[in-house]
């Protein structure tokens, strides 16, 4: 697969979709595809860098695909930690759909996401890698403002990569994370993000807890 095709595809998938829960393989799926990306690359990266939580899991398996070293960093908005520890909420949620997609949640989430939307990070026992003069690829499940992402970009080029560049499952379209942040990915499947299996309400998140103990990762709260 050429670099063009991987650009055609890209275009063909960026149409906004229905929303879909993923189960574990649905989502090891698509992380491979973000693996065949990288193999597509003109030039690959030296060092992928996923961000936790939910870019564990698409970095890791696109790294094992295409044989790259990975480093997982502790990159987040504050509210996506708050959530974090309000998972037993999420789990009552998944039985009440409807309640979910109604107009006093949406608003509350948008409310809470606008009031918590700083970022944080968590260096301890894991710093930041050395990147000076590498080729870093930034990999995540989603951008969705593109504030973590260009957190994480400003650190690598101030740390003197060579150049940084990013791939995500999905590139959301509430916000527009170019001109909130300069962020537009170098590669995305579609624009619509899912539910996945590292989102609380998925019913496959024990599932990804276990794959997580499996290699050897603790979830970041």
């Amino acid at each position: 697969m050429s670099s063009n095709d991987v650009d055609r595809n890209q275009d063909q998938a960026s149409c906004k979709r229905k929303r879909e829960t993923l189960s574990m393989s649905e989502a090891s799926h698509q992380c491979k595809q973000v693996g065949a990306f990288i193999s597509a690359m003109d030039e690959r990266p030296d060092l992928i860098v996923g961000l936790a939580n939910g870019g564990i899991m698409p970095a890791v398996i696109a790294a094992e695909t295409v044989g790259l070293p990975y480093h997982i960093m502790k990159v987040r908005r504050k509210s996506s930690r708050i959530k974090q520890r309000l998972k037993f909420l999420a789990k009552i949620a998944r039985y009440f759909p409807s309640f979910l997609n109604s107009v006093f949640a949406k608003k509350f989430k948008r409310s809470f996401d606008a009031k918590y939307n700083q970022i944080e990070s968590d260096s301890s026992g894991d710093p930041m890698p050395k990147v000076s003069g590498l080729k870093i690829l930034i990999v995540d499940d989603c951008i969705d403002s593109g504030s973590t992402v260009a957190h994480v970009r400003d650190k690598m080029q101030h740390a003197g990569a060579k150049w940084v560049k990013t791939a995500v499952i999905s590139w959301g379209t509430k916000h527009d994370s170019e001109k909130l942040h300069r962020v537009v990915p170098d590669m995305h499947l579609h624009r619509t993000i899912d539910v996945y299996p590292w989102t609380m309400q998925n019913p496959a998140y024990d599932e990804f807890i276990g794959w997580l103990h499996k290699k050897g990762f603790k979830l970041w709260v």
